[in-house]
């Protein structure tokens, strides 16, 4: 573990810097997440149409948030706490629940920069353009895939040894799940496994990805084929969703009537739109980040 790990105590030693103790990060952590839960509370429907000054306040408390409890992951003191406090676990969830619509709002917001004049206004403290879905965490994700490489049959250790690097990251549940999923194959096969271990990674995640896509398609009666072009080209936090006109085009509104007689086609469609892109910075892009 300590390979895969530099902690902010390492890198006391190594540099002769002052951090903060694990007790003062965890402080921090825990009173910007209350600031954003309160923030929530007050603000219960907060979306991209909500005033621009609230959207604002909530992607600044959001990212405050998160920068805090990027910070506190990196102590060892984390590991054991996450896995006894719920409290902890609660305030995680905070940030996780609210990813996708943070996401929505914070890409709303981005479509208002004009050029240099922004940098005097509230948007000028926005952190817009770096890449929450691929920040290097002090946990090396190939850490990951190293356990799994080395990871054999019924090994609780090393089980556990993912599972501990998997909530460190903060992966979402459904990436957690997978992850599982891959032990359990690998637990039932034993030796008789007929493909490597990053083969059948690949399998697993695109197997998840395709029967997440295969359900949207389902329930908003969807062309398939259109949202899978959607979902190569999309990137997290875009503005626009790629090959949107071809999914509106392609759209089966009579048999989504049926079964939801009280909808109308512009509402529908506004719905199907915003569900779509809460799915792609929520569901599958955290799947695509771990194949890459």
């Amino acid at each position: 573990m300590e390979e895969a790990t530099k902690l902010y105590s390492n890198a006391n030693e190594e540099t002769g810097l002052v951090y903060p103790t694990y007790k003062d990060a965890k402080k921090k952590f825990e009173k910007t997440n209350r600031e954003l839960q309160s923030f929530i509370k007050n603000h219960p429907n907060i979306d991209e149409h909500t005033d621009e000054s609230v959207q604002i306040e909530y992607v600044k408390a959001y990212q405050k948030s998160m920068k805090a409890f990027e910070e506190l992951i990196t102590y060892d003191e984390f590991n054991d706490d996450i896995q006894s406090e719920k409290a902890l676990k609660d305030k995680m969830s905070t940030l996780e629940n609210h990813r996708g619509n943070y996401e929505n709002v914070k890409a709303h917001l981005k479509e208002r920069l004009t050029g240099p004049e922004d940098s005097a206004t509230s948007l000028s403290e926005i952190e817009f353009f770096s890449d929450d879905n691929n920040k290097m965490y002090n946990i090396d994700s190939s850490y990951i895939d190293q356990l799994l490489g080395n990871y054999q049959a019924d090994n609780l250790t090393i089980r556990d040894e993912i599972e501990k690097a998997l909530q460190k990251l903060n992966k979402p549940a459904h990436v957690r799940m997978v992850y599982q999923n891959i032990l359990d194959e690998i637990d039932r096969e034993k030796n008789e496994m007929k493909e490597d271990i990053f083969s059948l990674k690949r399998n697993f995640f695109s197997r998840e990805k395709n029967q997440i896509i295969a359900e949207f398609a389902e329930e908003y009666k969807v062309e398939l084929y259109e949202l899978h072009s959607s979902a190569i080209q999309y990137t997290a936090g875009a503005d626009e969703i790629p090959n949107m006109k071809n999914v509106m085009n392609k759209i089966d509104f009579e048999s989504y009537k049926k079964e939801h007689p009280e909808v109308n086609p512009f509402k529908y469609r506004q719905m199907m739109k915003s569900r779509w892109k809460e799915v792609l910075n929520t569901e599958i892009i955290p799947l695509e980040d771990e194949l890459r």
